[in-house]
This record gives structure tokens, sequence and C-alpha cells, in this order.
């Protein structure tokens, strides 16, 4: 599932509350609510699924947690940035890692 998933952070990406908060002060700075309220209805549905399907029953579904790239997309959006440019960001902010 794109968004949701890392191969490092098993119990969730921990950076994912910091880009959320900011993604909720910037919708209420824009008046525009739609994609955080969705996005947390999307995050709320896959941690129903993980709830249903736990690790300790199920060690391969590990890809419940949304990262960071899930709330990333929409505060570009917000920000006015064309969604073609989110492949190359994604790529640019991992360059050195990889």
């Amino acid at each position: 599932m794109p968004g949701f998933g890392h191969a490092v952070y098993k119990k969730g990406d921990v950076r994912v509350p910091i880009l959320k908060k900011f993604f909720e002060e910037l919708s209420r700075e824009k008046k525009d609510m739609s994609y955080f309220g969705l996005c947390e209805k999307i995050e709320q549905t896959m941690l129903k699924a993980h709830r249903l399907y736990p690790l300790t029953k199920h060690p391969s579904f590990r890809w419940w947690f949304p990262n960071v790239d899930f709330w990333a997309a929409p505060v570009y959006k917000l920000m006015d940035i064309p969604s073609y440019l989110n492949t190359p960001l994604f790529a640019a902010s991992r360059i050195v890692g990889w």
C-alpha cells in the first residue's frame, strides 16, 4: 500500500507525528481541512486493519502504519507543489542515504 509501511520502523514511522501536526496546522492556515480529514480516515482504516491482523499472528503484515511520505504528499499539495514533482522530491530527500 503506497504511503504505508517502512523497512526500519516496525511500529510506525517516528517522523509521522511531526509532519502530521504540521499538515494539520497548514490545513487550518489554508482553510482547507479536506485532505487532512481524508488522510486521517485512511490512516484509521489501516490501523483498524492492523488490529484485525496483528503482527503476532501475521508477521509479514508490516505495512499497516503510515510512513512520512503518506503525509508529505498532501503537504506538497497544500503548498501548491505540482504532483509531478512528488517523485523527484522523494528521491532528492533520500539520495544521500541511497
